[in-house]
């Protein structure tokens, strides 16, 4: 029996299709822990190079750069499905598509145009 609800998709509808509602880029500072738990340890040298001079730095790669402000962008996008439910995803490279766009949600949960 078709579920005939607030949520069903109308007959001959996409249930994996959407319209793009919008798209908003992200950025946001990683904490510390975040950011080292990836990336393998070991010793550094920095060497400051040319006339503004500056303190040589040795130590853990944990360490040295410490100061540096680390991000990650990624961007959200707001999704309204033809049976009027609504769907927010978030990517890492910024998408193809625009405002408006039907999109379809693959079996990887991937968007791609129908």
């Amino acid at each position: 029996m078709p579920i005939r609800g607030r949520y069903a998709a109308p007959r001959g509808a996409c249930a994996d299709c959407a319209e793009v509602r919008s798209i908003r880029q992200v950025t946001k500072q990683l904490k510390q822990d975040e950011t080292t738990e990836a990336q393998p340890g070991g010793l550094v040298a920095s060497i400051p190079l040319g006339s503004g001079g500056g303190k040589a730095q040795i130590g853990s790669s944990t360490r040295v750069g410490q100061e540096a402000v680390r991000t990650t962008t990624q961007w959200e996008v707001t999704l309204r499905h033809e049976d009027g439910r609504f769907r927010l995803m978030m990517l890492d490279k910024q998408p193809e598509f625009q405002e408006g766009d039907r999109v379809r949600i693959d079996s990887r949960g991937q968007l791609t145009t129908p």
